[in-house]
């Protein structure tokens, strides 16, 4: 199955140095992804979403 156009497609963190980047935090020592703000966009309304409706 290929990528969906809704989920973040994480990128190099240095493609974009305005990038939002996210880390595990278990795991702070560990890498980041840097996603492209767009997606990054996405992601954020689609979890406001998400976050909206359990509170129902």
């Amino acid at each position: 199955m290929g990528p969906s156009s809704a989920s973040p497609a994480p990128s190099s963190a240095g493609a974009n140095s305005n990038a939002p980047k996210v880390r595990s935090s278990k795991d702070r020592a560990g890498g980041t992804l840097a996603f492209e703000p767009a997606a990054w966009q996405r992601f954020v309304s689609l979890a406001k979403v998400i976050g909206a409706s359990e509170r129902r």
